[in-house]
């Protein structure tokens, strides 16, 4: 019987250019799914993945048409999912 050792996997290194193209593809996807989904009902939720430069993140944001037409309206603004950024958002 032949015998394998498989290594562990080792850690992805990521320099800033590829954390950005991440979060570039999150924001394509999320547009993506909006226009796909242009003719919901307005206050329908929507999940849209978080934007942040976590190359392992894939956490879900939930919002409305409105909301990221909205968050949209501010082009510099990403959707995050992660407690404090939508605690900073909604101003608390």
């Amino acid at each position: 019987m032949l015998e394998t050792q498989l290594e562990p996997p080792t850690a992805i290194r990521w320099d800033g250019r590829q954390e950005e193209a991440v979060r570039s593809r999150k924001r394509q996807a999320n547009q993506y799914m909006r226009d796909a989904l242009r003719l919901l009902d307005p206050d329908e939720l929507i999940p849209f993945f978080c934007e942040c430069e976590d190359t392992e993140c894939f956490a879900t944001v939930w919002l409305t048409s409105r909301d990221f037409d909205r968050a949209r309206a501010r082009p510099a603004q990403d959707l995050r999912a992660h407690e404090e950024a939508l605690l900073a958002a909604a101003g608390i």
